[in-house]
């Protein structure tokens, strides 16, 4: 699949723009603040319905406006679709999937199937245990609708729950931990999957990379104690007493281990940005896997901190990778121009219709 084009209105530094896209790679050149990130991202909302740089929604309406709009015209196999985002403070959420109407942006997850290398990435290594949660439910959300059903089921359950702690009523705690408990053992089961599938090519990644043999691990740290079958059982009193959930897996974390030690801590900036830039090459081959069709690939800054052989690499790997969305300051790519289209920030931009 590939989007055809796309139409941004107030959403941040761009007031007004329609632009159409090559299913090839789409090459977007322009010095830092032109805007061409801002794009990016406006792809990635709709992905996700969310973006890779602020978790309100308002900072991504133009400055003095009341509200973005964001829509895109695809193509899966001979399929046309219209998507269509709106945000404002007094409209709230709006959500048009060819004129259905949606509320929530959770439908957008897995609608527009891509995956994206962007500099933010590196939040997943060196953020909080709740950026490598995001990570891996954006991921396994994308492909498997068991997973979003089973996410957002914990998620109000676990809220319930530690209204119920609070409370100290006891008896209406053991309806919602068998529902936590169902769905804990799926979302856990799904994520260490995840890391299983994505080892292999990873590291064949980070050879690629780095230009030698690399020894990766992925490490899932699990809060649930061994025995599922009552796993509150150790630990409901001191719950009780604090009145809230200690263990599951909106408390569960993941450790990248690169030649036996912890990449956070002992990686170094070139091992981390090749880490990253390798895992977004291992989710888009396996979301490819799972999808049956090619996904959508993109790395904001592209080029950055690599060596021309590296950059080659590169190169060759996303040729045939269906459509592509990069972005960069100048033109320094190597491939055939006549697979590549140019959009200079702006200056390429017709107005909106």
């Amino acid at each position: 699949m590939h989007i055809t084009s796309v139409i941004l209105y107030n959403f941040r530094n761009h007031k007004d723009i329609h632009t159409s896209f090559s299913p090839n790679i789409n090459c977007f050149i322009g010095e830092n603040g032109t805007g061409k990130s801002n794009l990016f991202e406006a792809l990635y909302f709709l992905n996700t319905g969310k973006s890779f740089r602020t978790h309100r929604l308002i900072d991504l309406v133009h400055h003095e406006q009341s509200l973005f709009t964001l829509s895109a015209s695809l193509q899966r196999q001979e399929i046309s679709e219209t998507l269509q985002v709106r945000y404002g403070k007094q409209l709230g959420r709006e959500l048009l999937i060819d004129q259905t109407r949606f509320t929530s942006f959770l439908s957008l997850l897995g609608h527009v199937p891509l995956v994206f290398s962007a500099p933010e990435d590196l939040t997943i290594i060196t953020g909080s245990p709740a950026e490598r949660r995001r990570w891996m439910d954006i991921s396994l959300s994308q492909k498997d609708p068991q997973y979003l059903y089973h996410l957002g089921r914990y998620q109000r359950a676990l809220q319930h729950r530690n209204i119920v702690l609070k409370t100290k009523m006891l008896s209406g705690l053991y309806p919602l931990e068998h529902l936590l408990t169902q769905s804990a053992t799926y979302l856990i089961t799904q994520r260490k999957a995840l890391l299983t599938r994505l080892t292999t090519p990873c590291t064949q990644n980070m050879q690629m990379l780095s230009m030698q043999r690399e020894s990766l691990a992925f490490n899932y740290i699990d809060s649930f104690p061994g025995d599922l079958t009552d796993p509150f059982s150790s630990i409901r009193s001191k719950e009780l007493e604090i009145g809230t959930t200690l263990i599951g897996p909106h408390r569960d974390d993941v450790r990248f281990v690169l030649h036996g030690k912890d990449l956070a801590t002992y990686g170094s900036a070139g091992q981390k940005r090749s880490f990253l830039l390798s895992l977004r090459l291992a989710e888009w081959m396996i979301l490819r896997e799972d999808l049956n069709y090619t996904p959508i690939f993109g790395i904001d800054d592209f080029g950055a901190h690599l060596d021309p052989s590296r950059t080659k690499a590169l190169e060759s790997l996303i040729e045939s990778m269906g459509q592509v969305f990069l972005t960069m300051p100048t033109d320094t790519l190597s491939l055939p121009h006549h697979r590549v289209e140019f959009i200079t920030t702006y200056s390429s931009f017709s107005p909106a219709r």
